[in-house]
Formats: C-alpha cells, structure tokens, sequence
C-alpha cells in the first residue's frame, strides 16, 4: 500500500470547510450515514409478496464472506431506490429459510434475483450475473426497471458523485499474473485458485485457455492467478511446486491442492463449493431427499439456540471445501430417525457423519457440548470432520484419486482391485510422460460405470469389503492414531496394468481373484503382505493383521516406483536443494567456489612441483 502524506490545510481552507459544514442540508438516509431498513422475505411472506410489483431480491447468508463484503453496496442500492414506485428491494436469508432457498434454486451467495409480475399473470425471475458494483447494478435495474426522476433544474444541480464499492474478487474476469512481490498478500487475504506453470510444459500449453475461460466463468466469485515458474522458482519451490502444471487453492490463509480434472467445469464447480456457505439449514423432508445424493453427509442436529456452535462449524467446514455438505436441523423427527433422545432446551448438540445414504445409523458423532459453552476448540472439530469425510467404500479413480491418496490426514489406504465381471473391451492407462496432470502414480480418463453393472461376484466382494471397513470403524482402532484408514476399489480389469505396474497386483480378470494392497502413497510405499509374509486377501482377519502390524511400524513395505525413478527423484530433489541453497546464500556460495579454485591450483602446483624435484 502507498500512503501518500497529505499537507495542512491553510486557514482559510479550514474556514470553507467549517462555513460549508455548517450550512443547513436536508436530512434522510441519503445523506446520512445512517444504514436503510433492509426488509426481509420468509418462506410465509415471500411468495405473497412477490405477486405484486417487481422485486429484486438478494439471497443471503450472514456466515458468507461475499455477503459481508456486498452489504455496503446493497445498502447504497436500497437507499437509491427507497422511493421508486414500481420496484421492491428484499433479502432472503438462506440459514433461516433453507427451504425457501431450495425451491428458488439458489446454488449460490449472493444470488440476486429480479421477479416481474406481467400482465398476463405470468411471472418471470432473472438472475443478476455480472459484477456486483453498485454502478453495474443500478444500470443493470434502470434497463429493466428505469427510474421516474425528474430533470435536474439549474439551482439545483445533481453532483457528479463517485461512488466507492466493496472489495471484490475477480471483477474483470480475467487472469492474475502474481509474483514474489505480491503472491502471499493476495492468496493471504482473497480466496484464489492458482495455476504454477512453466511455459515450456505441453500440459501448461493445453491448460492455458481452460484458466483463461475459468477466470470469466468465475467473474466476481474468485480470483484465478497463475505464477510462471521459470521467473519465480525459488517462490515455486518455497510453495512446494513438484510438477507442472499444479494447481492450488487458498482460502482464508488455507492452502488446498486441486487434485480434480483439469476442466473448466470441474474446477469452477470446484471453486464455487469451496466459497459456498459451510451449513445448510434443513428440515427432515429436505434433509432426506438430499440424503439420497451423497455417501457422506454431515449433519448437525441442536435446538436452536446454539448460535456459537454454529459459527463454529460453519469455521470448521472450511477443511472441507464444500464436500461432503454439512447440514443442520432443529428437527426432533431426526433426533427419533437416528435413535438419539429427544432434545430439550439444555439438551448438547451433536454432528453425526451418516455414510451409504444411511436413514437410522450413523457412522459417527461428535457432542458439541464445549463449542456450546465456549470453551471448545474449533481444532479438533476439523480433525474429526477430515477424518470422517470419506464412504465407506470408495471408488478410486481419476477424479478422487489424489484427495484420497494424498489427503492431509495421510492415510493408509487399503486398496482392493475387483474384476467387475464385464466382457466389453476397455482400453487401460496407466500414468506416463505423455498423460495429462502428470504427477506420479495417479489412473487416467476414468468413466465410472454405475455399480449396478457388476457382476454378482463382483458385488459380493464388494459387500464383504464393505463389511470389512464398518467393523475396522466400529472397533475404532485408528481412531487415536495420527493417521487414518481409508477402504477404496477399483476397476481390476480396466485398471490392471497401471495396477501391476504400482502395487504389483496381477490380473484379477484371469485370477478371479482380488487383488489387496495397503497403500502408503505420501511415501510412495505399499504393503501386499501381513506380518507373517501371507498375501493380502479380502478377508478380515487377514486385512485386520497387516494393519495393526502398519500401524505398530512393523510391516514390510514395498516401493511402489523401481529403482530408476527413486534415483532419478532423489537426485532431483537434491539438485533443487543445491540451487536454492546457491540462491540463498549467494556470497558464501561464491566465497566456496573460490575458495576451492585456489585450494585446487596450489594442490596442482604442488604435484607439478614434487614431480620436478623427482626428475631431477
């Protein structure tokens, strides 16, 4: 920021400012500093007032950070249009009126919406969609709605006003190029998605007008930079950049890896659930509809008056960049559904994890009895929100592969390949210099099929996997550890060279057999044996043996790259260590090489010289 220092003002100056300050001005909200009455739609007044007139109505949630920022602005509008005969100005608030806000099929916040009632008595709703300035608003609303104002006479004539608006992010839709000078500034206090490339990657080549249409696509919602990493790789490095290109996100100091399909509608999808409001209010009838779209819900059951708990979890979800979804609910027909007792006024909130669209059990809960009072950490809330995210049984593929392999929670993964049964000739790819998102070890060009496609003896392996996983969860045995236990399939017969080339697991199409591997992926380490050099086979006591045996830092692990690519990374790493120690210590660097040159050529003129001697 450049402050510049402004001189004193000369008295004289002084003397107009104070004659002008005491002159007699009309007073109202426009002049005053003084906020507008905002008025306020619920679900029993919004669909009656909305018959009549025009309303433009804002769709909010007071945890929102976007909402904060537009308040200001939204109050500016509102005051502009206090006396406009044909048009009204409404909020909804989304954490108080869910429902409403689902049947309006709000899919974000702020959602601005104009509702014009005609003559035919059709009514007809346009969302806004472009920056949310207040001089883009009200000429957006004078083109639809335009204002009756009379002409500005000559004693009275209108200002040429300027007016300042709130901070947004990403207004002009375009592409920040950040630097050294200003990286940690912006991703500090700006939600940002950011691509770290050099120009000479083929896969930066090809992702580079995907970031440009993403920047527009997520105009006003947030910032889309990148860093090229040829001019600023001690910043790349000090990030942790290991492959290009890489993608990360930041939110309120977090830093995230976008681990997803480099997309343009899986990354702004991406984005905008990663800005969403953390809890959604539900009732019972909406909280089981969605119940049925997801295999991890959270959902926060309290009586409604735990304001503290709620801002606390609303803080806590932001680890979970917006999935699983986190619901909250007063409802005492969820309290009875999930066999808990029924609330009273005294009565400790609870967050239950409910996996596999499960209606009555639950695979997890959290009493919240601390946040309640205030003295509870919002710390360990998001441990346990991590470490509970995942199903029960997963599908691995390309689009989960790395927020399950390499989840900050470093968990061991107990990977199981199945034959899904089906004769159709897919093709197999494995990771290679040539594949997209080329970072080590990953499946490429997934298409799941549904689950119903498989065959019973897929299905069956399948269930006793699953059976598995629930008791491993039910017996808590990782649930003190530091790291976690995560249960995925995969597609054996589409998958099986990537699969042999990685964990060394063999053809379970002719097999019929499935292949078990516990996968250590942060260090490139698996497990295919238990303690006592018995293969992994889908069985429990078996699954159960090795992992304890993990966990007590006992097991036998495996490389899961040959020993070309160990030597080739370590040596890389090594090299970036040079470079960077060379660049941070550039004098005691030179005084080295010098050092070493002169201590080289006295060693040489000594054996010149000896050599001499000896001749004579």
């Amino acid at each position: 920021m450049i402050l510049t220092r402004l001189p004193r003002a000369s008295l004289f100056l002084s003397a107009f400012l104070l004659l002008v300050a005491s002159s007699p001005l009309p007073v109202d909200s426009k002049a005053t500093g003084a906020s507008p009455e905002l008025r306020q739609l619920t679900a029993a007044t919004f669909d009656e007032s909305t018959k009549h007139n025009t309303w433009f109505v804002e769709f909010f949630s007071p945890w929102c950070g976007h909402c904060k920022a537009f308040k200001p602005t939204w109050e500016e509008l509102v005051i502009s249009r206090e006396d406009h005969p044909r048009l009204s100005l409404a909020q909804v608030d989304c954490v108080a009126d869910g429902d409403l806000c689902n049947a309006q099929d709000i899919k974000y916040y702020p959602q601005l919406r104009l509702y014009r009632n005609h003559s035919n008595g059709t009514r007809t709703a346009e969302t806004f969609d472009s920056s949310r300035s207040l001089s883009t608003l009200e000429q957006w609303l004078d083109e639809r709605v335009p204002r009756i104002t009379a002409p500005p006479t000559q004693n009275h004539p209108v200002p040429n006003q300027q007016t300042l608006a709130p901070k947004e992010y990403n207004t002009q839709g375009k592409v920040l190029v950040l630097g050294s000078d200003d990286f940690q500034e912006r991703v500090a206090r700006e939600p940002t998605m950011v691509k770290f490339f050099a120009p000479w990657c083929g896969h930066c080549q090809k992702l580079a007008p995907i970031w440009t249409e993403l920047a527009q696509e997520l105009k006003g919602v947030v910032n889309v930079a990148e860093v090229n990493c040829d001019i600023h790789g001690s910043l790349c490095r000090n990030v942790g950049i290991e492959g290009y290109p890489t993608v990360i996100f930041y939110l309120n100091g977090r830093k995230v890896d976008y681990t997803g399909r480099k997309a343009l509608d899986a990354m702004a999808t991406f984005a905008r659930k990663a800005v969403a409001p953390g809890v959604t209010t539900v009732d019972a009838e909406t909280f089981n509809d969605k119940l049925d779209s997801d295999e991890v819900v959270f959902l926060l059951l309290h009586t409604g008056s735990d304001q503290r708990v709620l801002d606390a979890v609303s803080a806590a979800s932001q680890v979970l960049l917006g999935e699983p979804p986190i619901y909250a609910s007063t409802s005492r027909a969820l309290y009875s559904q999930y066999g808990l007792a029924s609330p009273s006024t005294s009565a400790v909130p609870v967050l239950l994890a409910i996996k596999s669209h499960a209606s009555k059990n639950y695979a997890a809960k959290l009493e919240l009895d601390g946040l309640a009072t205030g003295h509870g950490s919002g710390e360990g809330l998001e441990k346990w929100l991590l470490r509970n995210r995942f199903p029960v049984v997963g599908k691995l593929g390309m689009d989960n592969f790395y927020s399950v392999m390499k989840n900050p929670t470093r968990p061991f993964v107990v990977l199981v390949a199945i034959d899904p049964g089906s004769s159709s000739s897919e093709s197999e790819d494995w990771p290679s210099a040539s594949d997209d998102d080329d970072e080590e070890g990953a499946p490429r060009g997934e298409h799941a099929s549904p689950e119903a496609s498989l065959s019973p003896h897929a299905r069956e392996s399948l269930r006793r996997l699953e059976q598995i996983s629930t008791a491993w969860a039910r017996g808590g045995e990782s649930k003190d550890k530091e790291r976690e236990t995560v249960f995925v399939w995969m597609d054996g017969r589409k998958w099986g060279k990537w699969l042999k080339n990685m964990y060394g697991i063999k053809d379970v199409s002719k097999s019929k057999m499935e292949g078990v591997v516990v996968v250590d992926h942060q260090s490139l380490l698996y497990y295919d044996t238990d303690l006592n050099g018995r293969p992994l086979t889908l069985d429990k006591d078996n699954i159960f043996y090795a992992l304890r045996s993990i966990y007590a830092g006992r097991g036998t692990p495996k490389h899961s790259e040959n020993l070309l690519e160990r030597i080739a990374r370590s040596t890389n790493k090594k090299v970036l260590a040079i470079e960077e120690y060379v660049k941070t210590h550039i004098k005691t660097t030179i005084f080295g090489v010098i050092m070493f040159f002169v201590l080289t050529f006295y060693a040489l003129k000594y054996v010149v010289d000896h050599r001499s001697i000896h001749s004579f």
